[in-house]
């Protein structure tokens, strides 16, 4: 019996630890059923189609050298490399080098011409997917910095998610970023004292005072060394390369964000 291993790999928001116990299971079958003995499972989560990314990916790759498999058995071909120069590298070296070859299990290729044909044709169709599937997301993204909208990620001290419906569609809000006045009223605070030259120690401590606590913990001095260097607090900032200037309320004027940001690289230069 000829042995095998399964790479299975999810990229998109839309994929999830169900989509790969899913390539996984299909990947079994069709293993069984080609009596295939799967030595080992590899699997990426919420990597891009780069191969050289990829840790399991890689590690699969340098455990090809030992000779202790012939196939590796992939969902689709675009779980392997949606990069038609990366797909073809990687499977010219592995069946020239090790005599090992990729198989989908959903998309059978015959050995003839014809098969390897259809296979180029499978890897050019998932190279110009990708291409523009990343192209609606940039379009995505620039039209939520147009509108104002949340991009997503790391929601700052200070603020809070306002979700508005969207007709027609359930369970489904365009999220807007709005003030958190009780949180916004500490970030003042904090700029405005470090600004008159109290350490950040003193800042914390009188906070601690008032009863006042960040996530449930007593602030520290550190608690505030992301805030004052954060211009998002300005109301201005980039994400990625795109300014935003109507995303983040401004809780901080940027005249003091910037005495302040200069404050604390000075304090951070002595310190060092």
């Amino acid at each position: 019996m000829e042995n095998a291993v399964i790479y299975a790999r999810f990229s998109s928001s839309g994929q999830n630890e169900q989509s790969i116990e899913s390539q996984i299971r299909t990947c079994r079958e069709f293993a069984e059923s080609q009596g295939y003995n799967v030595v080992n499972t590899y699997s990426d989560k919420a990597r891009t189609g780069t191969n050289d990314s990829r840790p399991s990916f890689q590690r699969m790759i340098k455990d090809a050298r030992n000779g202790a498999f012939q196939f590796i058995i992939v969902y689709m071909f675009d779980r392997f490399a949606r990069n038609r120069r990366d797909s073809i590298m990687y499977k010219e070296m592995l069946k020239q080098d090790y005599g090992i070859r990729v198989l989908s299990a959903t998309q059978p290729i015959s050995d003839d011409e014809g098969g390897e044909f259809y296979e180029m044709f499978l890897e050019w169709n998932d190279e110009k997917y990708s291409k523009r599937l990343s192209k609606r997301v940039r379009n995505g993204l620039d039209t939520s910095v147009e509108n104002g909208t949340f991009c997503g990620g790391y929601l700052i001290y200070g603020y809070k998610i306002r979700k508005e419906p969207i007709a027609g569609k359930r369970d489904r809000y365009i999220k807007y970023v709005e003030i958190d006045e009780e949180q916004a009223e500490i970030v003042r605070y904090v700029f405005k004292e470090y600004d008159k030259g109290v350490e950040k120690k003193d800042i914390a401590a009188a906070l601690n005072e008032k009863g006042l606590r960040l996530n449930g913990k007593p602030f520290t001095g550190k608690s505030f060394d992301k805030w004052i260097v954060n211009p998002k607090y300005t109301g201005e900032f980039y994400f990625g390369e795109r300014f935003c200037d109507h995303t983040y309320p401004e809780n901080i004027h940027k005249d003091l964000f910037e005495r302040v940001k200069k404050r604390h690289a000075a304090n951070r230069y002595i310190a060092g």
